[in-house]
């Protein structure tokens, strides 16, 4: 499992997002949460869990990836359902922006997840294929 890129493109997505957020804070504070700051770290920090304990699923049993995937999924979504009503219980006020936040921020790191995944599948398959390859030949 290669990490290093992985994390090399994570930490470009979250500066993008950190600075983005200081952007915000610097042409409209009004719209501005220091919330938004802490979920960046937050969908950094679900982000890579989500990854690592997914890849070595997917290393363990391939056939089983699909039911463990959509178990990870299903505890994530709870978490950050829990996470929003928190927050929105105990913010009434600011509860509209950092909804939308929110929602910014779980679309751009469940993207972010979803295509590196996708091209950890890839780079599995074509490994696999060219030891099938070998193996037929020798």
């Amino acid at each position: 499992m290669n990490l290093k890129k992985y994390f090399i493109r994570l930490a470009i997505l979250t500066d993008l997002c950190l600075v983005a957020t200081i952007a915000l804070l610097l042409f409209s504070p009004a719209n501005y949460l220091v919330a938004m700051t802490l979920l960046v770290a937050y969908f950094t920090a679900l982000t890579i869990a989500q990854h690592i304990v997914i890849v070595k699923a997917l290393q363990k049993d391939p056939r089983d990836f699909i039911k463990f995937f959509f178990g990870v999924t299903v505890g994530i979504l709870m978490l950050h359902l829990a996470v929003l009503f928190v927050y929105m219980y105990t913010h009434l006020q600011q509860a509209k922006l950092f909804t939308i936040a929110f929602l910014i921020g779980y679309v751009l790191y469940t993207t972010f997840e979803v295509v590196e995944l996708l091209n950890y599948i890839r780079r599995q398959s074509k490994t696999e294929k060219k030891e099938d390859e070998r193996n037929l030949q020798g």
